[in-house]
């Protein structure tokens, strides 16, 4: 892996980019072990299809009337083995559940969020109070410029490649205002990296205290391995992953901090670490890096 060292932050050591290893065997593993891995997950897979299918209908047709919460909820249980979301506030006690629910993602609420996952907007919109018709996912281009997505070209994003826009004006958000009665949740990382780090922020970033918002609210998550695509992979790959886990069981931890609309990116980017849990890593570690990281692991991947 020395060839991707220049990829790897110089201060905590960390290749944001880098691909956890979530497969159970591996190049080493023994025959056996392949056989049982591969035969146990295909039955799995060949049960949880049907059940995939028949609950992806039934969430698409409830969400309309505002019944697509529990749907999901037992989808990613049964499909994606998610068995815990776990939401906490800073500074307020686990027992303070009023007061936790009082400060979940609400209309005309403005929160930030670090990226790793296809999965952040199911659990954004899981844990908020609005529908996914209040919702909107705004994600920083190579030039800090906020591109509108929905759910699904989330997720797309989230598994593809990223891509430099070149002086295109087109599609970029410049009034957070506009969102009126609406939860706007903005992921100023731009790509996803393998949740261990904060990517850098690009400086060219709108002012969210230039908007009528008096505060925002800033969403750390924190997941198994399982879910995490920091690197680009097609639909069928990602699904079939999660169709063939037969046992283990995920969790996303979710820790909201209030702050300030006038807080400073820098000071956003870091309340994001979730107290240090997630490291800061160097400026050059940015989305045009991580195009780069991408070619050179395509081109040698051979040789890993």
């Amino acid at each position: 892996m020395e060839k991707f060292t220049n990829w790897r932050d110089k201060s905590t050591g960390i290749s944001p980019f880098l691909q956890p290893n979530n497969s159970r065997v591996n190049k080493s593993s023994s025959l056996l072990a392949k056989i049982f891995f591969i035969t146990t997950g295909s039955i799995t897979a060949i049960i949880k299809l049907p059940i995939l299918i028949i609950l992806l209908f039934l969430f698409l047709i409830l969400k309309k009337i505002g019944l697509g919460k529990p749907i999901l909820r037992v989808l990613l249980l049964l499909v994606f083995n998610l068995n815990e979301i776990d939401v906490s506030v800073n500074n307020v006690k686990k027992s303070q559940k009023k007061l936790i629910e009082f400060n979940l993602p609400d209309k005309n609420d403005i929160c930030v969020v670090n990226y790793s996952s296809p999965l952040d907007c199911l659990i954004l919109y899981l844990i908020s109070k609005g529908q996914h018709d209040k919702m909107v996912y705004l994600i920083s281009d190579n030039s800090g410029n906020l591109r509108e997505y929905s759910m699904l070209s989330f997720m797309n994003h989230a598994l593809s490649k990223p891509i430099l826009f070149k002086d295109s004006n087109n599609g970029i958000i410049e009034n957070l205002d506009q969102y009126k009665d609406k939860i706007v949740f903005i992921f100023p990382e731009g790509t996803t990296s393998n949740n261990k780090s904060i990517l850098p922020f690009n400086k060219n970033l709108i002012k969210i205290s230039n908007t009528t918002s008096r505060k925002i609210k800033i969403i750390n998550l924190n997941k198994s391995n399982i879910y995490i695509t920091s690197m680009p992979m097609t639909f069928l790959r990602f699904n079939t992953y999660n169709l063939m886990n037969f046992n283990e069981f995920g969790k996303y931890k979710v820790k909201i901090f209030v702050e300030e609309a006038e807080t400073a990116w820098s000071v956003i980017r870091k309340i994001l670490t979730n107290n240090n849990k997630l490291k800061l890593v160097g400026e050059e570690l940015n989305i045009e890096s991580k195009v780069r990281f991408i070619d050179a692991f395509e081109k040698n991947k051979d040789k890993i």
